[in-house]
Protein backbone atom coordinates (compact mmCIF):
# COMPACT_ATOMS: atom_id res chain seq x y z
CA UNK A 1 0.00 0.00 0.00
CA UNK A 2 2.88 2.31 0.79
CA UNK A 3 4.42 1.65 -2.61
CA UNK A 4 1.16 2.46 -4.33
CA UNK A 5 0.84 5.78 -2.52
CA UNK A 6 4.46 6.66 -3.27
CA UNK A 7 3.88 5.78 -6.90
CA UNK A 8 0.79 7.98 -7.04
CA UNK A 9 2.71 10.89 -5.55
CA UNK A 10 5.56 10.39 -8.04
CA UNK A 11 3.03 10.23 -10.87
CA UNK A 12 1.32 13.39 -9.66
CA UNK A 13 4.66 15.23 -9.54
CA UNK A 14 5.54 14.08 -13.04
CA UNK A 15 2.12 15.06 -14.31
CA UNK A 16 2.41 18.52 -12.78
CA UNK A 17 5.82 19.02 -14.38
CA UNK A 18 4.52 17.91 -17.77
CA UNK A 19 1.51 20.19 -17.37
CA UNK A 20 3.79 23.15 -16.60
CA UNK A 21 5.94 22.43 -19.68
CA UNK A 22 2.84 22.24 -21.87
CA UNK A 23 1.60 25.50 -20.34
CA UNK A 24 4.87 27.26 -21.16
CA UNK A 25 4.80 25.96 -24.72
CA UNK A 26 1.20 27.13 -25.14
CA UNK A 27 2.16 30.58 -23.84
CA UNK A 28 5.02 30.76 -26.33
CA UNK A 29 2.69 29.72 -29.15
CA UNK A 30 0.15 32.35 -28.12
CA UNK A 31 2.86 35.03 -28.05
CA UNK A 32 4.10 33.93 -31.46
CA UNK A 33 0.56 34.00 -32.88
CA UNK A 34 -0.08 37.44 -31.42
CA UNK A 35 3.17 38.72 -32.94
CA UNK A 36 2.26 37.31 -36.35
CA UNK A 37 -1.19 38.93 -36.24
CA UNK A 38 0.23 42.42 -35.67
CA UNK A 39 0.10 44.92 -38.48
CA UNK A 40 3.62 45.19 -39.87
CA UNK A 41 3.06 48.18 -42.14
CA UNK A 42 3.86 50.96 -39.72
CA UNK A 43 6.75 52.36 -37.75
CA UNK A 44 4.62 51.97 -34.64
CA UNK A 45 4.77 48.18 -34.90
CA UNK A 46 8.58 48.24 -35.21
CA UNK A 47 8.84 50.63 -32.29
CA UNK A 48 6.72 48.27 -30.19
CA UNK A 49 8.94 45.33 -31.13
CA UNK A 50 12.07 47.26 -30.16
CA UNK A 51 10.59 48.19 -26.79
CA UNK A 52 9.54 44.58 -26.19
CA UNK A 53 13.06 43.37 -26.97
CA UNK A 54 14.61 45.99 -24.70
CA UNK A 55 12.22 44.95 -21.94
CA UNK A 56 13.15 41.30 -22.48
CA UNK A 57 16.86 42.12 -22.24
CA UNK A 58 16.26 44.14 -19.07
CA UNK A 59 14.36 41.25 -17.45
CA UNK A 60 17.17 38.88 -18.33
CA UNK A 61 19.74 41.36 -17.04
CA UNK A 62 18.40 41.66 -13.49
CA UNK A 63 16.57 44.86 -14.37
CA UNK A 64 19.32 46.38 -16.52
CA UNK A 65 19.07 46.62 -20.31
CA UNK A 66 22.83 47.10 -20.62
CA UNK A 67 23.60 44.08 -18.44
CA UNK A 68 21.12 41.97 -20.39
CA UNK A 69 22.77 42.99 -23.67
CA UNK A 70 26.29 42.19 -22.40
CA UNK A 71 25.27 38.97 -20.68
CA UNK A 72 23.27 37.38 -23.48
CA UNK A 73 24.27 39.04 -26.77
CA UNK A 74 27.65 40.69 -26.39
CA UNK A 75 29.85 39.14 -23.65
CA UNK A 76 33.05 40.61 -25.14
CA UNK A 77 31.67 44.16 -25.00
CA UNK A 78 32.01 44.96 -28.69
CA UNK A 79 28.68 46.83 -28.42
CA UNK A 80 27.56 45.11 -31.61
CA UNK A 81 26.27 41.66 -32.48
CA UNK A 82 26.17 39.64 -35.69
CA UNK A 83 22.96 38.19 -37.09
CA UNK A 84 23.50 34.59 -35.94
CA UNK A 85 24.20 35.53 -32.32
CA UNK A 86 21.28 37.97 -32.35
CA UNK A 87 18.80 35.37 -33.62
CA UNK A 88 20.05 32.72 -31.21
CA UNK A 89 19.66 35.08 -28.25
CA UNK A 90 16.12 36.00 -29.33
CA UNK A 91 15.26 32.31 -29.62
CA UNK A 92 16.51 31.67 -26.08
CA UNK A 93 14.26 34.45 -24.85
CA UNK A 94 11.27 33.12 -26.88
CA UNK A 95 11.08 36.58 -28.41
CA UNK A 96 8.70 36.71 -31.38
CA UNK A 97 9.02 40.27 -32.65
CA UNK A 98 10.19 41.22 -36.13
CA UNK A 99 13.85 40.33 -35.66
CA UNK A 100 14.73 41.07 -39.29
CA UNK A 101 13.34 44.59 -39.06
CA UNK A 102 15.12 45.22 -35.75
CA UNK A 103 18.44 43.95 -37.10
CA UNK A 104 17.94 46.25 -40.08
CA UNK A 105 17.97 49.32 -37.81
CA UNK A 106 21.74 49.45 -38.17
CA UNK A 107 23.21 50.87 -41.40
CA UNK A 108 25.67 47.97 -41.41
CA UNK A 109 23.77 44.97 -42.87
CA UNK A 110 26.05 42.48 -41.08
CA UNK A 111 25.84 43.85 -37.55
CA UNK A 112 23.42 45.35 -35.06
CA UNK A 113 25.07 48.02 -32.93
CA UNK A 114 23.80 48.61 -29.42
CA UNK A 115 23.39 52.30 -30.16
CA UNK A 116 21.04 51.47 -33.04
CA UNK A 117 18.85 49.44 -30.68
CA UNK A 118 19.04 51.81 -27.71
CA UNK A 119 20.32 55.26 -28.80
CA UNK A 120 20.09 56.93 -25.39
CA UNK A 121 21.92 54.23 -23.46
CA UNK A 122 24.45 53.86 -26.28
CA UNK A 123 25.17 57.57 -26.18
CA UNK A 124 25.84 57.35 -22.42
CA UNK A 125 28.42 54.61 -22.97
CA UNK A 126 30.16 56.60 -25.72
CA UNK A 127 30.18 59.69 -23.52
CA UNK A 128 31.75 57.81 -20.60
CA UNK A 129 34.29 56.13 -22.89
CA UNK A 130 35.63 59.43 -24.20
CA UNK A 131 35.50 61.06 -20.75
CA UNK A 132 37.56 58.22 -19.27
CA UNK A 133 40.08 58.47 -22.12
CA UNK A 134 40.46 62.21 -21.72
CA UNK A 135 40.59 62.14 -17.91
CA UNK A 136 42.59 59.00 -17.08
CA UNK A 137 44.05 57.84 -20.39
CA UNK A 138 42.88 54.23 -20.14
CA UNK A 139 40.53 51.88 -18.22
CA UNK A 140 43.60 50.43 -16.46
CA UNK A 141 44.55 53.86 -15.08
CA UNK A 142 40.96 54.52 -14.01
CA UNK A 143 40.71 51.15 -12.27
CA UNK A 144 43.99 51.67 -10.41
CA UNK A 145 42.92 55.14 -9.27
CA UNK A 146 39.42 54.05 -8.22
CA UNK A 147 40.27 50.72 -6.57
CA UNK A 148 43.53 51.85 -4.91
CA UNK A 149 46.02 49.84 -2.86
CA UNK A 150 46.47 47.25 -5.59
CA UNK A 151 42.95 45.88 -5.12
CA UNK A 152 41.70 43.42 -7.75
CA UNK A 153 38.02 44.34 -7.38
CA UNK A 154 36.24 47.65 -7.75
CA UNK A 155 32.97 48.27 -5.91
CA UNK A 156 30.05 50.27 -7.27
CA UNK A 157 30.52 52.95 -4.59
CA UNK A 158 34.23 53.35 -5.38
CA UNK A 159 33.46 53.46 -9.13
CA UNK A 160 30.89 56.24 -8.70
CA UNK A 161 32.84 58.15 -6.05
CA UNK A 162 36.02 58.33 -8.14
CA UNK A 163 34.09 59.28 -11.28
CA UNK A 164 32.26 62.11 -9.50
CA UNK A 165 35.49 63.33 -7.89
CA UNK A 166 37.12 63.42 -11.33
CA UNK A 167 34.31 65.51 -12.78
CA UNK A 168 31.62 63.10 -14.05
CA UNK A 169 28.55 64.31 -12.19
CA UNK A 170 25.58 62.34 -13.57
CA UNK A 171 24.93 59.56 -11.03
CA UNK A 172 22.19 57.93 -13.14
CA UNK A 173 24.56 57.58 -16.08
CA UNK A 174 27.25 56.12 -13.82
CA UNK A 175 24.76 53.52 -12.63
CA UNK A 176 24.01 52.55 -16.24
CA UNK A 177 27.71 52.25 -17.08
CA UNK A 178 28.48 50.16 -13.99
CA UNK A 179 25.57 47.81 -14.75
CA UNK A 180 27.01 47.30 -18.23
CA UNK A 181 30.39 46.39 -16.70
CA UNK A 182 28.90 44.17 -13.98
CA UNK A 183 27.61 41.36 -16.20
CA UNK A 184 27.33 38.90 -13.30
CA UNK A 185 25.04 41.03 -11.19
CA UNK A 186 23.60 39.02 -8.34
CA UNK A 187 23.98 41.81 -5.80
CA UNK A 188 27.78 41.54 -5.55
CA UNK A 189 28.24 45.07 -6.94
CA UNK A 190 31.91 44.66 -7.79
CA UNK A 191 33.87 44.34 -11.02
CA UNK A 192 37.37 43.39 -12.13
CA UNK A 193 39.73 45.26 -14.45
CA UNK A 194 38.82 42.87 -17.28
CA UNK A 195 35.22 44.09 -17.04
CA UNK A 196 36.32 47.63 -17.92
CA UNK A 197 38.45 46.89 -20.96
CA UNK A 198 35.55 47.27 -23.41
CA UNK A 199 35.35 50.95 -22.42
CA UNK A 200 38.75 51.65 -24.02
CA UNK A 201 38.01 54.17 -26.78
CA UNK A 202 41.04 53.24 -28.89
CA UNK A 203 40.36 50.01 -30.80
CA UNK A 204 44.00 48.95 -31.08
CA UNK A 205 44.65 49.59 -27.39
CA UNK A 206 41.46 47.70 -26.52
CA UNK A 207 42.55 44.64 -28.48
CA UNK A 208 46.00 44.70 -26.87
CA UNK A 209 44.50 45.04 -23.38
CA UNK A 210 42.20 42.08 -23.99
CA UNK A 211 45.08 39.96 -25.22
CA UNK A 212 47.24 40.93 -22.22
CA UNK A 213 44.42 40.18 -19.78
CA UNK A 214 43.76 36.76 -21.30
CA UNK A 215 47.47 35.97 -21.29
CA UNK A 216 47.64 36.96 -17.64
CA UNK A 217 44.73 34.64 -16.81
CA UNK A 218 46.48 31.81 -18.65
CA UNK A 219 49.68 32.38 -16.69
CA UNK A 220 47.73 32.39 -13.42
CA UNK A 221 46.15 29.08 -14.38
CA UNK A 222 49.53 27.60 -15.27
CA UNK A 223 51.00 28.69 -11.93
CA UNK A 224 48.02 27.24 -10.06
CA UNK A 225 48.20 23.99 -12.02
CA UNK A 226 51.95 23.72 -11.44
CA UNK A 227 51.50 24.25 -7.70
CA UNK A 228 48.77 21.63 -7.48
CA UNK A 229 50.86 19.16 -9.49
CA UNK A 230 53.89 19.79 -7.28
CA UNK A 231 51.84 19.18 -4.14
CA UNK A 232 50.66 15.90 -5.64
CA UNK A 233 54.24 14.89 -6.47
CA UNK A 234 55.32 15.59 -2.90
CA UNK A 235 52.47 13.46 -1.56
CA UNK A 236 53.41 10.68 -3.96
CA UNK A 237 57.07 10.77 -2.91
CA UNK A 238 56.10 10.68 0.77
CA UNK A 239 53.79 7.75 0.11
CA UNK A 240 56.66 5.85 -1.57
CA UNK A 241 58.91 6.43 1.44
CA UNK A 242 56.24 5.12 3.78
CA UNK A 243 55.89 2.05 1.63
CA UNK A 244 52.37 2.75 0.44
CA UNK A 245 51.23 3.50 -3.06
CA UNK A 246 49.32 6.57 -4.21
CA UNK A 247 46.41 5.38 -6.32
CA UNK A 248 46.42 6.77 -9.88
CA UNK A 249 42.63 7.06 -9.82
CA UNK A 250 42.74 9.55 -6.97
CA UNK A 251 40.66 12.62 -7.78
CA UNK A 252 43.67 14.91 -7.44
CA UNK A 253 46.00 12.69 -9.40
CA UNK A 254 47.06 14.12 -12.79
CA UNK A 255 46.15 11.96 -15.73
CA UNK A 256 49.01 9.92 -17.24
CA UNK A 257 48.83 11.73 -20.57
CA UNK A 258 49.37 15.06 -18.79
CA UNK A 259 52.40 14.01 -16.74
CA UNK A 260 54.89 14.99 -19.43
CA UNK A 261 53.21 18.38 -19.90
CA UNK A 262 53.40 19.23 -16.20
CA UNK A 263 56.93 17.89 -15.83
CA UNK A 264 58.09 20.29 -18.56
CA UNK A 265 56.56 23.39 -16.93
CA UNK A 266 59.36 25.74 -15.72
CA UNK A 267 57.88 26.12 -12.24
CA UNK A 268 57.61 22.34 -11.78
CA UNK A 269 61.08 21.65 -13.19
CA UNK A 270 62.60 24.22 -10.86
CA UNK A 271 60.85 22.82 -7.79
CA UNK A 272 61.75 19.23 -8.70
CA UNK A 273 65.40 20.24 -9.09
CA UNK A 274 65.42 21.88 -5.65
CA UNK A 275 63.68 18.83 -4.19
CA UNK A 276 66.31 16.45 -5.65
CA UNK A 277 69.20 18.59 -4.33
CA UNK A 278 67.67 18.58 -0.85
CA UNK A 279 67.24 14.80 -0.98
CA UNK A 280 70.89 14.36 -1.99
CA UNK A 281 72.04 16.59 0.86
CA UNK A 282 70.03 14.55 3.36
CA UNK A 283 71.67 11.33 2.20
Amino acid sequence: MVFKVAGVHALDGSARESSMKIGRKMTNLENASAAMMKLRDSKTALSQDVEELKGTLARNGDGSLLRGWRRHMDPEGELQVNFQDFIQACARFSYFGDTLAIFGLDPDPNLLGFQSLAPEEGAVLEKFKHWMKATFGSPAAFFAAAAGNGEKELSRDAFCTKSVAAGYEDQDELTLVFDCCDTNGGGEDSIFYEDLIFLEADEEARSLSRYTAKLGKLMEWKQSAAQEYWEFQQQRELAKKEGSGFHQAHRRAPRPWLDRYFDEMPAVKSQLKVFRIKEQCRR
